[in-house]
């Protein structure tokens, strides 16, 4: 490995651009694999052996492992052979069993770790470990729950989240995906967020508070609230967040539980709010179900400036136009109302807002703009019209092809040249590789006593070097020997048969290795032309020359 190394480097005159790269940078790089990818890059070089013990970034995935044994030995070997005066930025885990988290996460807090992504894969029914949520550094927590048994009907959720409060004052981002906060038999209240004091960004995503009495948030820096694809909400669902900008929320589930079906919302205020979305779904009900659930809920968010309905939530206010017309609006502040027709199927479209509707929503914001991006309907046009249109386009789509195969073909005539300088460069190589190893040949026989081990040493590194191009292996083996063949006529008196069949023996694992690889003696015509130099036939100039070196 060491003569390609010295070899490539002097012939082509490139240096090891990777190994100059900052470590900051190669850091990130390695992030992108998993740990245990990123381990097998200390064989590269030298200068790699020891990077990824100091990287920043620990990805575990343990479906990469055969068994929960083996991975469980990788995770004790990486953490124990880590630099320990590193810090953790960041720790990602795919898991199926929860044995080795605690190790990794835990070795993460104690490094200072500032952001953890947790992707567990599991059927049991389980409490979710407290110990995850007791860090005074972590300041981003992703948790995703993958159940292959999950339904939008029954017993939803295989994970029961502790009910003590979080204990993480430095978290501002935390998302939850796929979490089961309550279990239908808890009736009691959860406050999980009142220590994250610094919570900025909440996310709950398909999750399930089936039961509770009441799920509060009380986030005093939130500013960022989304809840969407709620399995089941609680009886009543509090915010307390002074400084909340924007809402996100499915008002309403898929399900059909009567009392956790839509969003109950209970708030000390919303001072701040900019922008409210909300999506309803009537998927399973009458359009006029959540008509005074959705217009109490108005009522929560009427300092919004900027709203954003779906047409489910539309067609629920269109349910009752008279009842509508006599309603108070709770916006007062609104500059923007805007209809999300997106997602719709073409028999829910609607082609406008009903009147009584929109001016409900708009009354105290006689200003405020509305958007409303309706279905394109195409236009019937004259045959002779379409069929002109057809042709030119014919024709125009017709010169774009031309063009584009006379790109292509310049691209192919750059890309010709580019193979044959590698060609060049590897026959370069290969000549410069073989030039030595004959001239330390010429040596051992020009001596009359060959060193045997030697000889079988270069046989062995010459191996290495096809080990690493394995796709040149026909055109490196098929060159040696034919200098091989030229050195032995050249040189046949200076030591006596049995020696050159000693030699021979420690140089023919090189064949024998050649037979062993089907797969690599393949037709050249098979290989890319500049990974398959032709082996040259040796000049007598060019066998003086070895000799002499």
């Amino acid at each position: 490995m060491d003569l390609l190394q010295d070899d490539s480097t002097s012939i082509l005159g490139e240096e090891d651009r990777i190994s100059n790269v900052p470590d900051e940078i190669i850091y990130r790089i390695l992030s992108c694999l998993d740990m245990k990818y990123a381990v097998q890059t200390s064989a590269l070089s030298k200068t790699w052996k020891n990077t990824w013990t100091s990287m920043p970034y620990l990805n575990f995935n343990s479906h990469l492992f055969r068994d929960s044994l083996h991975f469980d030995k990788f995770v004790e070997h990486a953490l124990s052979h880590r630099n320990n005066h590193k810090n953790v930025s960041t720790v990602e885990l795919k898991f199926t069993l929860p044995y080795t988290v605690k190790r990794i996460v835990e070795y993460g807090y104690l490094h200072n770790i500032r952001q953890l992504t947790l992707v567990w894969s599991i059927k049991k029914f389980i409490e979710f470990p407290r110990y995850i949520f007791k860090s005074h550094t972590l300041k981003h927590l992703n948790i995703t729950i993958n159940n292959p048994r999950r339904n939008y009907g029954g017993n939803y959720g295989t994970y029961l989240i502790s009910k003590s409060a979080f204990d993480l004052p430095a978290l501002e981002t935390l998302t939850f995906s796929g979490m089961l906060f309550g279990n239908g038999s808890w009736k009691t209240n959860l406050d999980l967020f009142r220590k994250c004091i610094n919570l900025k960004d909440l996310i709950l995503h398909r999750c399930s508070m089936h039961g509770l009495e009441t799920f509060s948030v009380f986030a005093p820096q939130l500013s960022n609230l989304t809840i969407i694809d709620v399995i089941a909400f609680p009886e009543v669902f509090e915010v307390v967040a002074p400084k909340l900008e924007n809402l996100t929320a499915s008002i309403s589930t898929r399900g059909g539980r009567s009392s956790s079906d839509f969003l109950q919302l209970s708030t000390g205020g919303f001072d701040s709010l900019d922008k409210v979305n909300l999506s309803l779904s009537n998927y399973c009900y009458g359009k006029d179900k959540f008509f005074s659930q959705l217009l109490n809920l108005f009522q929560k968010l009427g300092s919004a400036k900027s709203l954003i309905l779906n047409v489910d939530a539309i067609q629920t206010l269109s349910s009752k136009l008279d009842q509508i017309s006599h309603e108070p609006c709770p916006f007062n502040n609104l500059k923007c109302l805007k209809i999300d027709t997106t997602r719709v199927k073409r028999k829910d479209r609607i082609k406008t807002v009903p009147t009584q509707v929109k001016n409900y929503l708009l009354q105290n914001s006689p200003n405020a703009t509305f958007i409303m991006d309706l279905p394109l309907v195409p236009k019937k046009r004259p045959r002779q019209q379409v069929y002109d249109d057809t042709m030119a386009k014919k024709v125009a789509k017709l010169e774009e092809k031309i063009q584009n195969q006379d790109e292509v073909i310049a691209e192919q005539k750059a890309n010709i040249k580019i193979l044959e300088a590698e060609k060049l460069q590897h026959e370069k190589l290969i000549s410069h590789i073989i030039k030595g190893k004959m001239a330390e040949l010429t040596v051992q026989v020009e001596s009359g006593n060959p060193d045997y081990e030697l000889i079988h040493l270069m046989g062995v590194n010459f191996k290495s070097v096809i080990d690493l191009i394995p796709s040149l292996m026909s055109a490196m083996v098929a060159k040696f020997y034919s200098q091989y063949e030229e050195l032995k006529s050249r040189f046949f008196t200076c030591i006596d048969a049995s020696q050159w069949e000693k030699i021979e023996a420690e140089l023919g694992n090189l064949r024998n290795y050649e037979r062993t690889c089907p797969n690599n003696t393949q037709s050249q015509s098979d290989v890319p032309v500049a990974e398959l130099p032709r082996a040259l036939n040796p000049s007598s100039a060019d066998m003086s020359s070895s000799s002499k070196g």
